[in-house]
Order: C-alpha cells, then sequence, then structure tokens
C-alpha cells in the first residue's frame, strides 16, 4: 500500500471520527436525529414545576423543547396537586411528536409533597411496568419510582429508577438506594438500570467521604456516571454535582456518552431567563440499546 493511499485513508478516519464527535456534540441542539438503538436518556429537578412556571409561555417552551431533546426523560418536583401543569406539558410535547407519561403518586410526610414523571417517546419505548418502592421503614422523604421500558429498537429492556432526596437526609437515603435496586430487581426481574435524580449528593448534604462505605457507592456493580467535579446547578454561586445517574448491568457496556446539559447555550438564555426555568441543570446519558 503506497504512501499516498495510507494518507487517505488515515484523512477518511480522522473525518468520520470528528463528524462522530461533532454529532454527540451537537446531539442537544439537534435531538430530531434518530438513529436505530441510539437512546437518550435524561433527569432533570425543574425546580417547583407547576401552574406559575407553565404559565410563563417563554418558559413552558423552553421546557417543551428540552424534554423533546430526549427519548426518555425524568422530571422531578412536580408541586401541581391539580395535574393539570405536566398534562398541559404532555399536550404541548405531543403537538409535535407523540410521547407518553407515567406519573407516580404524591409524595411526601407533610403538606409538601412532589411528584416524578417519566416522559418517553412512543417511537423509541414501550413501557411495560412501573413500581414505586414500598419503603417498609418510611426512611425515603420521596420513595423512588421506577419504570421498566422496552426499546422499540430491539428486544431489550431495561429499568429507569428515580430519587429526590431530601437534602438533609441526603446519606441516608443514598445508602439506601441498594435496597431500592434489590426491590426493583426482584419485581420488575431486570438487572440492566439506570438510577438517576437529584440525589443532593454533593457539598454540604453528602461528601464522597460520607458515601465511600456504602455498597450503592464503591460495589462494582454500580457505575456513577456523574463524577463530583461536575456542577449541576444553574446558580453561578455554587458548584454541586447533586443530580446523578448511575447504571448497571450491561447497559454499562452500552454506554456513549454522559453530562450535565447547559441548555442555556441551545437556547441563547441570560442567567435569569435560564434560573426561571430550573436551578438545575438536567443529566443525561446517551447509549445504545
Amino acid at each position: 500500500m503506497g504512501f499516498r493511499m495510507i494518507t487517505t485513508l488515515l484523512i477518511s478516519f480522522l473525518v468520520v471520527c470528528a463528524c462522530t464527535a461533532a454529532t454527540l456534540k451537537s446531539a442537544h441542539a439537534q435531538r430530531k436525529l434518530r438513529t436505530d438503538g441510539f437512546l437518550s436518556v435524561s433527569a432533570f429537578n425543574i425546580k417547583t414545576f407547576g401552574k406559575a412556571k407553565m404559565s410563563n409561555a417563554e418558559v413552558a417552551e423552553t421546557i417543551k423543547n428540552i424534554v423533546l431533546e430526549y427519548d426518555l426523560i425524568l422530571i422531578q418536583e412536580i408541586r401541581d396537586a391539580s395535574g393539570e401543569s405536566f398534562a398541559l406539558l404532555l399536550d404541548m410535547v405531543n403537538s409535535v411528536e407523540p410521547y407518553g407519561m407515567t406519573i407516580s403518586e404524591r409524595l411526601g410526610r407533610s403538606s409538601y409533597k412532589e411528584q416524578y414523571a417519566y416522559f418517553y417517546r412512543k417511537s423509541a419505548l414501550t413501557l411495560l411496568e412501573t413500581r414505586l418502592f414500598p419503603d417498609p421503614g418510611d426512611e425515603f422523604e420521596r420513595e423512588p419510582y421506577s419504570a421498566l421500558f422496552q426499546s422499540t429498537f430491539s428486544s431489550q429492556s431495561f429499568v429507569v429508577m428515580g430519587l429526590h432526596a431530601k437534602p438533609d437526609d441526603a446519606v441516608r437515603e443514598i445508602e439506601l438506594m441498594e435496597a431500592a435496586y434489590e426491590d426493583a430487581l426482584n419485581t420488575l426481574n431486570n438487572p440492566n438500570m439506570i438510577i438517576m435524580g437529584d440525589f443532593n449528593a454533593d457539598c454540604s448534604y453528602a461528601k464522597e467521604s460520607e458515601l465511600a462505605p456504602f455498597s450503592f457507592y464503591y460495589d462494582s456493580t454500580f457505575d456513577w456516571l456523574t463524577p463530583w467535579d461536575a456542577d449541576t446547578t444553574t446558580s453561578r454561586n455554587t458548584d454541586c454535582a447533586y443530580d446523578r445517574i448511575v447504571v448497571t448491568g450491561s447497559l454499562k457496556d452500552d454506554i456513549i456518552s454522559s453530562s450535565v446539559y447547559h441548555f442555556e447555550e441551545t437556547y441563547h438564555l441570560n442567567d435569569d431567563e435560564m434560573k426561571a426555568v430550573s436551578d438545575h441543570y438536567p443529566v443525561d446519558v446517551f447509549l445504545v440499546v
């Protein structure tokens, strides 16, 4: 093989690699890219999600667009007891593309209650079953909510489990996530899980040294994708990796990338406009399923 041919092949290889990297980098800005077997999954704590937020047309439009960027997104901190706000969001999303939704019951020990919701692209995923951790000792403020999905691209199924940890109890709730994992494993019969949400797993709420003794943190069953040096908060005054994604089973071999999504860059928002959407960034994972 001549030098010129080798050079040509090398350049072609580098161009392909560059295009692949560019595709992944631009995936947030061009979520319409649909590739069989490629899934995008996210967890997003939308601060105090309810009627007031959805009555702001600009904020509602940004939230709708963020949902549409993912095949599956966990929305946390839903505060609307009437159900009108998330029903409106689903309608807005479905005006563009068919999505399904499953939502938990209202959770919390006091009058302050929240719900979890999964929005999922129907062309990519089929919802098979849901599971709310029974929490026999009442140790979770908001019990983890799980859903079993099957990819329409293949026969593979997997579980997503969401947690919004109570800040002051974050260490204990993170420790208990192994029990929640075992419960979902036994009831949904699937070891392939994406465990995600606002764990409050950093800064003053949960230090790495406090989590280090827990099997949910150190055991090789659980692969923590979001690093400690990530900042999942939109405030310029904080630098905390509160929001996390953990994967188990064969999904650990299917990861393409994982990131914190700075949505203000995609939608050209200033700080006030960004914070009006949420005080958290979405965290996400892209995988082949």
